[in-house]
């Protein structure tokens, strides 16, 4: 008895020691199948999707040097230097300490040239920051061409600094240039983390130029950030599709708009389809609408019931935007102005 005890013990250590072990591997399965996943995406130029797999990779394992690498191609692709530099810093960071581990001697793949690259991006900073100095001082000193042109090679050199976009874009507004301007604000919305201050300022500079529509694209892109926000929750309000009112209005061609003995006027005439051939030939109904019927539990409409016919009416006389007609056949009610007419 004391010995199955010890044994039973003895199995139920192993598979504790072996729990956290399952559970690791199930994590780093999960990792790696998201920077395949990410990889393929990338393949295929869903930028946005590649990154959102990559960074899911490495919130589960943060030493994922792959992921990091092609973050950081992918960050320089979508002109996000500064974010592609800390990515291969990162993967630099890890090869260096591969490198002094035995294992990293005998698998090369486990090594990605990040350093090149990495001093590569780090020139496009400096040259980008240089253009833009130079755009401000220029502009400073009343050299708005120069500094819109040293502007411009700043935000081609760098393509998703906000600071530089939104110069460049200001700068044109300024200038009149608006269509350069709103062009440059929509480039800046397409950066993933835009602050909301330059999502405001990019829709109330479309709001001005009665183009606030261009924003519904990027309204969607933001949800997921700026949802909750009051002024963007009413920016989003504009683009909701409108419900349409259900009125079920009767269908007529037009009214009656003066009754004259046994004959009446009404206010539809070749403008509204009827001929110089429907003279004498032509029977239209004068009817009364029926009433809307409501679910008796929701108070939904439901829809109108059948008309009543109140006269026929013989087409007599067509004119441009009236005729006249003469009372054929009339009900108890009796036609007067204001009742409507059908075909």
């Amino acid at each position: 008895m004391y010995k199955t005890k010890i044994s039973q013990f003895i199995i139920l250590c192993f598979l504790i020691l072996l729990l956290p072990v399952s559970v690791s591997a199930t994590d780093s399965d999960r990792a790696i199948s998201l920077y395949e996943e990410g990889y393929s995406w990338y393949r295929k130029g869903d930028y946005f999707k590649s990154e959102d797999c990559l960074l899911k990779a490495l919130e589960i394992e943060p030493n994922l040097w792959k992921a990091h690498y092609w973050l950081g191609k992918l960050y320089r692709e979508m002109g996000e230097l500064e974010n592609a530099l800390f990515h291969w810093e990162e993967t630099e960071r890890m090869n260096k300490t591969l490198a002094y581990r035995r294992i990293a001697l005998t698998i090369k793949d486990n090594e990605y040239p990040a350093m090149a690259q990495k001093r590569k991006t780090e020139d496009r900073v400096r040259k980008a920051l240089d253009h833009f100095n130079k755009a401000m001082r220029l502009i400073d000193e009343g050299h708005w061409e120069g500094g819109e042109e040293e502007l411009y090679l700043a935000v081609e050199t760098y393509p998703a600094n906000q600071l530089y976009l939104i110069s460049l874009a200001r700068l044109l507004m300024d200038q009149n240039e608006w269509h350069a301007g709103i062009n440059f604000y929509r480039k800046l919305l397409l950066v993933r983390s835009v602050k909301f201050e330059y999502f405001l300022e990019a829709y109330e500079q479309m709001r001005i130029r009665e183009c606030p529509h261009l924003m519904e694209p990027y309204v969607k892109m933001h949800k997921h950030r700026f949802a909750g926000i009051e002024e963007f929750d009413a920016i989003e309000a504009l683009f909701q599709p409108k419900e349409k009112k259900v009125t079920f209005e009767p269908e007529f061609i037009g009214r009656v708009i003066k009754r004259v003995g046994d004959k009446v006027i009404i206010d539809a005439g070749l403008s509204k389809g009827l001929s110089k051939n429907d003279e004498q030939k032509t029977i239209l109904k004068a009817f009364k609408p029926g009433k809307i019927l409501i679910h008796p539990e929701s108070g939904e409409p439901l829809g109108r019931l059948e008309g009543e016919k109140i006269a026929d009416l013989l087409l007599t006389r067509v004119s441009d935007n009236m005729s006249e007609a003469l009372i054929k056949a009339e009900n108890d009610f009796g036609v007067k102005a204001g009742d409507l007419i059908e075909f």
